[in-house]
């Protein structure tokens, strides 16, 4: 036999080379274990080479790579090992340090008592974002829900949690579903849940019964003698019987495109108001299960309804901002409540029906006089929006929460609410700003009537520029203005500034959320204000700034406020 020509042999071993380090970079990528890959190698025929006369440099080179390639998989599981047992540690000293400051809190709040004297602050620590909360019927305890499915009842007469349990999970999910609607009967409590799932709980929270384990997220619930309403995101409102004798059925929006957003249900027991992602009201006679009527008013979704508990009157509320009173027998609105400068979520009669309450996104909870249409209350305090009101059936308190793990339990007469408000020094005025709650008494002017350098500079520092918190002093024009229209309406009354100064990368952020916003506004030189005073409706406001001729006056309607400013005199709506 001859031997193999050496320029051959040495081609033959430079290609199996490159063939085998092309095999081993894919097999490092592919394979888990050191086994599995040396097990792949030789069905690959790795061993070739050295059958065919491979040199001794070939045979280190192909060890050499299959040890490194063993040596790294190893070295990448360890790794790997100990970023998730490091991974899993933090999450177990996390848990446990998050147990342990909770445990503190609840043994560091002191009891609340309710009085009728005086605000109480509930907190409930267990719950870290308040979704829904009603009362029972006999006002002794208050059932609240969150956003990761905590349900507990609060004892308002032994000032503690006597019940609290979460809503299950669903198989396909991680996570529990949030509370979003809750109806309370005489023994049983209803839960909605943003998974669809409607279940069924005793006062104290031992579970009863599963009325719908999945569907279109549930928004509201309405609760009838012996059937629950369910709106959810859907066209579709289930009516779903409590008793065996009673089918379930289905109640159909004429609109497929529109959502059931939000119930209420008449004293009849017979009727049900559902108000839609279309801004439409429909009246239901559930018995039936036919349409009676339909309510336009609205421009947005409608966000929340309540029916009077004496009246043949409805309250709707939508995300336009407005609070209407309908007159049902002539199917017109009554009353049109604007107070609030953003969306309402709640609404509330009280026992009687001569009160009214709403509480908005805008943190605001405000008590209407429901004959005349007039507001008698705004009340603050609320660092979150409000999801959640209810007015005792004693008629003796009123709660409202949402956002934080705060409920706040309020007395009627509010104390204090109509107490004289002493008259302010010359010179001096009562600012609130709207976004962040912040309230001061400042000196404006000297008694010869000229600018307080200091004054001037602790109302820059209030009505600095929403988000990124820049102060630019504001124009004393501006300042001079402002008391000028004050000083018209009486200056013990408050004024709520809307938006001051503004940076111009926050007021370029607005005029891409807003048409109404301008790029080049007057608000980033410090030369304008959007001013509210208690008490004064905006169009008594806009007259007496027109009546100024200092500068620029806007009137917006929606929003509840007007625009002042120093430059050139003119008037323009909003639309």
């Amino acid at each position: 036999m001859q031997p193999p020509d050496k320029s051959a042999s040495d081609d033959i071993e430079t290609k199996s080379v490159d063939e085998l380090r092309e095999r081993v970079r894919s097999l490092e990528q592919k394979l888990n274990t050191a086994s599995k890959l040396r097990q792949a190698m030789l069905e690959a025929g790795l061993s070739e080479p050295f059958r065919h006369g491979g040199s001794q440099a070939s045979k280190r080179l192909v060890y050499w790579l299959i040890t490194t390639a063993m040596l790294s998989l190893c070295g990448y599981a360890l790794w790997s090992m100990l970023q998730t047992t490091r991974s899993l540690t933090t999450r177990a000293d996390r848990r446990a340090v998050q147990q342990a400051r909770l445990k503190a809190a609840k043994a560091a709040l002191p009891a609340p008592r309710l009085s009728p004297q005086r605000l109480v602050v509930v907190p409930l620590v267990s719950i870290a974002q308040i979704t829904r909360a009603a009362l029972f019927g006999d006002d002794s305890r208050l059932v609240v829900g969150g956003t990761r499915g905590e349900l507990l009842v609060y004892s308002l007469i032994g000032d503690q949690i006597v019940a609290q349990t979460e809503l299950a999970r669903q198989p396909t999910s991680n996570e529990r579903p949030a509370v979003s609607a809750l109806a309370i009967g005489d023994q049983r409590i209803f839960v909605g849940a943003r998974d669809g799932a409607v279940t069924v709980f005793d006062r104290n929270l031992r579970h009863l019964q599963t009325l719908r384990k999945a569907g279109p997220a549930v928004r509201a619930l309405a609760l009838g003698a012996d059937w629950l309403a369910v709106a959810g995101e859907s066209s579709e409102i289930e009516i779903l019987a409590l008793k065996g004798d009673r089918p379930s059925t289905k109640l159909t929006l004429p609109n497929p495109s529109a959502d059931a957003w939000t119930f209420a249900l008449a004293t009849d027991g017979r009727r049900l108001v559902s108000g839609g992602t279309d801004g439409l009201l429909r009246l239901w006679d559930v018995t039936a299960g036919k349409p009676l009527a339909t309510l336009k008013h609205h421009r947005q979704w409608i966000s929340a309804l309540a029916w009077h508990p004496k009246r043949n009157a409805l309250v709707s509320a939508a995300h336009d901002k407005q609070i209407v009173i309908w007159d049902l027998a002539r199917q017109q609105p009554r009353h049109i409540l604007r107070g609030h400068v953003r969306q309402v979520a709640a609404l509330a009669f009280s026992a009687d029906g001569n009160w009214l309450l709403g509480g908005g996104v805008d943190r605001r909870l405000t008590v209407w006089q429901v004959e005349s249409g007039l507001q008698r209350y705004d009340l603050r305090g609320h660092r979150f929006a409000i999801s959640a009101v209810g007015v005792a059936r004693s008629g003796r308190f009123f709660f409202s929460t949402g956002g934080s793990h705060t409920l706040r339990l309020w007395p009627l007469p509010v104390p204090g609410a109509n107490a004289p408000v002493a008259e302010l020094a010359a010179g001096m005025l009562r600012l609130r700003l709207n976004t962040s709650g912040e309230s001061a008494t400042i000196r404006i002017l000297e008694p010869s009537g000229a600018i307080h350098p200091p004054g001037l500079q602790q109302l820059s520092q209030l009505v600095r520029s929403g988000p990124d918190d820049r102060v630019h002093p504001i124009d004393q024009r501006v300042v001079q203005l402002l008391y000028r229209i004050a000083d018209h309406f009486g200056r013990q009354r408050e004024i709520t500034i809307i938006s001051g100064f503004r940076s111009a990368q926050y007021n370029r952020l607005r005029t891409q959320q807003s048409r109404q916003v301008a790029q080049n506004s007057r608000h980033i030189a410090g030369q304008a204000l959007d001013i509210r005073i208690d008490g004064v409706t905006i169009t008594r406001l806009r007259d007496v700034a027109r009546a100024q001729k200092a500068g620029g006056v806007g009137f917006y309607a929606d929003s509840q406020f007007v625009h002042i400013d120093v430059g050139p005199v003119r008037y323009w709506l909003a639309e």
